[in-house]
């Protein structure tokens, strides 16, 4: 528990840093996909990740390769797009934080 704890600490110090653009795979913005945005990048601590940017930021899916991402990320855009779509699951972290239902709108 203590290596997650580690972990975590060093991915939030990471992301923090301002290098989203290098570590950007795709994005699209909420105001252009019905008041959900989705970014999938890579993560120094979980590898290649998809999120919904909602209220709030949700981990939705993550990947082996960058092209697995990219197939996700259009996979995300499309479900976020769809405004039936009212709930995710967001990814937990590890051993610290469990898989939670969402609502995105």
């Amino acid at each position: 528990m203590i290596d997650d704890m580690l972990k975590l600490v060093g991915a939030v110090s990471g992301a923090m840093a301002g290098n989203y653009e290098s570590r950007c795979v795709a994005l699209v913005k909420r105001e252009d996909n019905n008041g959900v945005g989705v970014s999938t990048a890579w993560t120094d601590d979980m590898g290649f990740e998809t999120a919904l940017l909602h209220s709030r930021v949700s981990p939705v899916e993550r990947y082996i390769s960058r092209e697995d991402a990219e197939k996700g990320h259009e996979k995300w855009v499309a479900f976020a797009a769809d405004t039936n779509n009212t709930e995710v699951v967001e990814l937990g972290y590890e051993s610290l934080i469990e898989d939670e239902s969402v609502k995105i709108r």
